[in-house]
């Protein structure tokens, strides 16, 4: 049985539109887990100022107070140890000048 040139341009055609069709649902993978990424991204920003406001609000309503117990004080040291622990894992921007 011989393969005629047209039989070879058909399946050569199939081919093609099959590693279109692969190449097509990679780049939709892509592009989907990058505005997931965007997205989980936006929402830790989000929670990351909600927490700086909290701890600046607790850290005022403290400060208010005067005389606090050394256990206060150790609590809020500690709290601003581990914020600027999350702080540090971020290099801070730079601006030109």
């Amino acid at each position: 049985m011989q393969i005629e040139v047209f039989d070879l341009a058909v399946v050569f055609i199939v081919i093609s539109i099959e590693i279109l069709l692969v190449t097509f649902l990679i780049i939709k993978t892509i592009i989907m887990k990058n505005d997931e990424a965007v997205a989980k991204i936006n929402a830790l920003t989000t929670q990351v100022g909600k927490i700086g406001t909290e701890v600046q609000k607790l850290k005022d309503i403290i400060t208010s107070q005067g005389n606090v117990s050394p256990e206060v004080e150790a609590a809020l040291t500690s709290l601003e140890n581990t914020i600027k622990g999350v702080d540090d894992l971020n290099e801070d921007a730079t601006t030109g000048g």
